[in-house]
């Protein structure tokens, strides 16, 4: 699956458990779910990669096709429900994190020493990738 599927279903998901997110939750939900199935599954949920962005990881292309929003709650029209496998395990990381707001998100995607940490390293990696080898080795989901 492409990482907009995943995004469109995350959308979905939090809705269906009535906790709407904005474009900056979904980031931080992407970048979970791809560390989570890395470190839990042995592979990558998406082949898109993840860059380090001042405020945390993104999937450009997730990004763009969502910032119209702003800070808004991105509506469920913009979501879809779809079967996949590992989907427990995504539902999972949405009831988590879903009940967040954007700026816990962004320190636990922050942590001092995780993988978008290691790679913006203060402004000097703005737009690097964050490889998968790092999320995997360095990533956590509290």
């Amino acid at each position: 699956m492409k990482a907009l599927d995943f995004a469109r279903y995350i959308i979905y998901r939090c809705y269906d458990i009535e906790k709407p997110i904005s474009n900056l939750q979904l980031q931080q939900i992407l970048y979970f779910v791809q560390v989570s199935f890395l470190q839990e599954k042995g592979h990558l949920a998406f082949a898109e990669s993840i860059e380090a962005w001042q405020f945390g990881p993104v999937v450009p292309a997730v990004y763009y096709d969502f910032s119209g929003y702003g800070g808004l709650k991105i509506p469920v029209s913009e979501g879809k429900y779809i079967d996949f496998s590992g989907q427990d395990l995504v539902d999972q990381i949405c009831a988590e994190a879903a009940s967040l707001e954007a700026w816990e998100l962004l320190e636990m995607s922050h942590e001092k020493g995780g993988p978008w940490h290691r790679v913006y390293n203060n402004g000097k990696g703005n737009r690097d990738i964050i490889s998968p080898a790092v999320m995997k080795a360095h990533g956590t989901r509290k």
